[in-house]
């Protein structure tokens, strides 16, 4: 647990010592196993993950992206969500790609955003407006730009209609750049 714990503490590090707010999709997508490997040991298995295929995580491993930018939605979706949901397991990133975008997906059946802050579960937020602030930075130096919104209780049951679950979709070009230059 402690290892995982370092080197996400080392790729954080190191790409902030570089002056970088952005790194490859293969080293966020080993950040999120780290952290569920780690949520894991401490809690045992209480959440059911679905991974992106490794062909696909191949793939796309290059390609670069903000920092964090699949972490900190796991991370809530864990905190805030499926720990408030009694039998609520399901953790899905799901990533898909066509000409233009990276389309990624962060699906758990936790109580939602709503619900969530309705109970006072709703953290600093400094993570997910870290996010903002760079995707408002380097969307204007590109002409495509990083997309991201919320679909809140996309889920019901079916005896009460009480809703449940989030989605947060994230839409990143194929082709961007982080390389800042002045103007």
């Amino acid at each position: 647990m402690i290892d995982r714990f370092s080197k996400n503490i080392h790729t954080v590090f190191v790409n902030s010592r570089q002056g970088k707010a952005y790194h490859a999709l293969g080293d966020e997508l080993e950040l999120v196993k780290n952290y569920l490997y780690i949520q894991k040991s401490r809690y045992g298995d209480f959440v059911d993950v679905t991974m992106p295929p490794d062909e696909l995580i191949a793939s796309l491993s290059d390609m670069q992206i903000p920092l964090m930018q699949i972490q900190i939605h796991v991370e809530n979706a864990i905190e805030h969500g499926l720990r408030h949901r009694p039998g609520a397991r399901k953790l899905n990133i799901y990533i898909q790609e066509n000409s233009a975008y990276v389309h990624i997906d962060i699906t758990d059946d936790g109580i939602g955003r709503l619900k969530s802050a309705e109970i006072g579960s709703h953290g600093t937020q400094q993570g997910t407006d870290m996010l903002k602030s760079l995707h408002a930075i380097f969307n204007k130096h590109n002409a495509l730009h990083i997309l991201s919104r919320y679909i809140d209780t996309p889920f019901s049951y079916p005896e009460t209609g009480e809703k449940y679950g989030t989605v947060v979709h994230i839409e990143i070009p194929k082709h961007y750049t982080y390389e800042l230059t002045e103007d």
